[in-house]
């Protein structure tokens, strides 16, 4: 047996090397060449977010081959010691816009405001500032220059898509799906006109306004309808959709997807936390609040409890003073500043809560507790690893 000194380098290698395998309960002598020449080639494809690599043979060549994107293309997929990488097409998260954020709740915002340049509008340098100053807080912004991409190119709405990506928010673009009596084909026509329109500067998502409640109307199967929306917008990069039926909407849609993000309140009173629970008959309490978000307009004033208790239910919310006539989306919200600065908050801290009859070991070191009777008023108290000590040192006694 050679000693490690003693191999050979591997350029020196030729192929012909004699290597043991195990087959079972037998050891039987091949050569590297000819385990390589009997592995089979490898065709891997791409299902939603997960890559799947077929092998009914004996090994897996070191060059997976044709792996498709989902969208009927198809590209090498590289393997190497340090990475795999796929160079041509993205893998997208399917139906969870946990995937996309951390989980913290942010921001959507219906922007049906026309970006008069956007390098010197007021409107606009005001939302990129919050976008900026937040980093925290995901925020995606609705564009709807014409109730959908409109005829044509517009210099504005290019730069505004630009600049809010650039700032670090997402772009959602606009298309009406009248309540599924829209035809599909003008709907898919609507997404590819943002996407050649604007393919510079391409949006991010797409916002699906107008989704019925219903799982049907009339002979038209409003689930599977929505599915493909939202699967044929996944195949050409777009996510997280969004879905506005504008109320609480019913489970199927959440059980199938119909879209990543789905609006469950767009109303001037204030959603309800039962409701937005969704702990009703074919209801969406069993579905993650990730996929739901809530627009609320008409509101005076906001508080951080009334948005903390929302906050608990959807993954995107919007608030705003404006009304409903003639369009609550057509300014942007006077309570912006104090949301963006709620959602940025961290949760209160709640300190456990100890008698000095009752405190717990002060092992290990560098804990807070809240001491119910301290003496003179005393009540916060850190441990030192020996003793729990008031702020000004004393022994807690």
């Amino acid at each position: 047996m050679a000693k490690i000194s003693e191999l050979p380098a591997a350029s020196a290698l030729t192929g012909a090397e004699i290597i043991p395998l195990v087959q079972g309960s037998t050891t039987v002598r091949t050569t590297a060449s000819a385990l390589l020449a009997s592995a089979p080639a490898v065709e891997a494809t791409v299902s939603n977010d997960v890559l799947k690599v077929s092998n009914t043979g004996s090994g897996i060549d070191s060059t997976l081959r044709n792996v498709g994107d989902g969208n009927g293309d198809t590209a090498p997929l590289q393997l190497s010691t340090e990475s795999v990488m796929l160079p041509e097409g993205a893998v997208f998260p399917y139906g969870d816009s946990t995937r996309f954020t951390d989980g913290r709740c942010g921001i959507l915002i219906p922007y049906y405001i026309y970006p008069n340049n956007p390098y010197t509008d007021v409107t606009v340098a005001r939302l990129l500032n919050l976008i900026r100053q937040y980093r925290s807080i995901n925020v995606i912004v609705v564009v709807n220059p014409d109730s959908g991409p409109g005829a044509v190119w517009d210099g504005n709405i290019a730069a505004f898509i630009r600049l809010i990506r650039a700032a670090g928010g997402k772009v959602a673009a606009y298309v009406s799906t009248a309540y599924a009596l829209r035809p599909e084909g003008e709907v898919y026509a609507d997404i590819n006109a943002w996407l050649t329109l604007y393919a510079d500067t391409p949006p991010d998502c797409i916002f699906f306004d107008e989704q019925p409640w219903d799982v049907t109307v009339g002979s038209i199967d409003v689930v599977a309808l929505y599915k493909r929306y939202n699967d044929y917008c996944h195949a050409r990069g777009l996510f997280p959709n969004i879905g506005n039926p504008g109320t609480n909407q019913r489970g199927e849609h959440f059980a199938t997807r119909t879209a990543d993000i789905i609006v469950v309140h767009e109303n001037s009173t204030w959603p309800d936390e039962s409701a937005m629970l969704g702990n009703f008959i074919g209801g969406h309490v069993d579905y993650k609040y990730t996929l739901r978000a809530a627009l609320v307009y008409g509101q005076s004033s906001i508080t951080t409890a009334s948005i903390r208790t929302l906050a608990k239910y959807v993954q995107y919310l919007y608030v705003t003073e404006d009304v409903l006539s003639p369009n609550p989306w057509d300014s942007l919200s006077v309570h912006l500043e104090q949301l963006f600065a709620i959602l940025a908050m961290p949760e209160e801290v709640v300190l456990p809560s100890y008698t000095v009859s009752t405190l717990p070991s002060a092992s290990p070191a560098a804990r807070l507790i809240f001491v119910s009777n301290g003496t003179s008023n005393k009540r916060l108290a850190v441990s030192d690893g020996t003793n729990w000590r008031f702020p000004d040192g004393a022994v807690v006694s």
